[in-house]
């Protein structure tokens, strides 16, 4: 009686758990059918590699966009190639929400340095603290979208330090559906709540900078560090690509740390600070932080003539009117380490 009774436990248990990993299945298979559904920014996401690819085989100078919402927002490729005189040009965005230089570093090591591709300047847009190493890791979305599996030694070692955010990373590097729970959440709250997301993400901000004068002020609080930017600038510039760091205008102001600043600088890399860009008074921020389509038209006039201000630019930019193709050569570049010699000046603007 206790042995047959025993096995009809067991085998219901069984039923269970084939019943769970059936629903785990069919949800990580549904996640997968539609993950660039799911919002338009897995959709752009996707998109990278031909993004990447276009940009690399373009006609004229190739110009690469990479940076998050501020970039895509900010920044209207119509009125740019105007302001630069509509020469020969590819122009190439990668602008992945939410993110900062932790993210852009893997992006250019998966996406461009290891396929071979390359272009000839890299444009970064930035504001705040967008180009300090990020103490708000977010693993799942590193570890699905932005790294490769010969990345997760040098994950662990720079940037999943706790045991929770390494399992977080390798279970998104597996599954789809763990990855993108949060997403999937965001998208029903979406739907449920009217404006909420923009409405959240500008209550996060205010509570951030409420925050920040508290913070500054403390004795114990960590200087920011900047290894995913040396890393980002070494991986550039050791590829002959010139580098072009813009501190983007928003409507509250906010200070370009000394250390990123001299970063840049030493690696021969070129600053451009937009931040008090005439013409955009607050009514032109649809949230605090993002241009309306006039303040980006307006802003991209502005970023147009300060590129030009930039002499290397405008070499590189000559040559590709004269030729009609990309300065750079279609071979696939080395990545040697930065030389003392190739180090440059820093191009300002007050």
């Amino acid at each position: 009686m206790s042995s047959s009774t025993s096995s009809s436990s067991d085998r219901g248990e069984w039923r269970v758990l084939a019943v769970v990993l059936a629903v785990l299945l069919a949800t990580e298979v549904g996640v997968r059918g539609v993950e660039s559904r799911l919002s338009l920014d897995l959709e752009h996401i996707d998109r990278i590699p031909t993004i990447a690819r276009t940009t690399d085989e373009g006609d004229g100078l190739r110009l690469l966009f990479i940076g998050n919402s501020l970039t895509r927002r900010g920044i209207d490729r119509t009125v740019l190639r105007d302001g630069l005189g509509d020469p020969p040009l590819t122009v190439g965005e990668i602008f992945p929400d939410d993110t900062q230089v932790t993210e852009w570093d893997w992006l250019v090591r998966r996406y461009l340095v290891r396929e071979g591709l390359s272009a000839d300047v890299v444009i970064i847009p930035f504001a705040e603290d967008h180009l300090a190493d990020s103490p708000d890791l977010h693993p799942r979305r590193l570890g699905r979208h932005f790294t490769d599996l010969v990345d997760v030694p040098r994950v662990f070692e720079t940037d999943a330090l706790d045991f929770g955010n390494r399992v977080d990373y390798l279970l998104a590097r597996t599954s789809a559906a763990f990855a993108e729970s949060e997403r999937v959440r965001l998208r029903l709250l979406d739907l449920l709540v009217p404006k909420y997301r923009e409405t959240a993400q500008e209550l996060n901000r205010a509570v951030a900078r409420a925050a920040a004068p508290e913070g500054a002020g403390s004795a114990t609080a960590a200087a920011p560090s900047y290894t995913h930017l040396s890393s980002l600038l070494e991986t550039l510039t050791g590829a002959g690509e010139l580098p072009v760091f813009v501190a983007m205008p928003v409507s509250h102001p906010y200070a370009i740390d000394p250390n990123a600043a001299e970063a840049i600088r030493d690696s021969g890399g070129v600053l451009l600070d937009m931040r008090d860009t005439p013409g955009l008074p607050d009514e032109r921020y649809v949230d605090g932080f993002h241009l309306d389509p006039e303040g980006a038209r307006i802003l991209s006039r502005a970023l147009a003539a300060r590129l030009l201000d930039v002499s290397r630019f405008r070499e590189r930019l000559a040559q590709a009117e004269r030729s009609g193709t990309a300065p750079a050569a279609r071979v696939t570049p080395q990545r040697p380490p930065i030389s003392a010699s190739s180090r440059s000046t820093l191009a300002r603007t007050s």
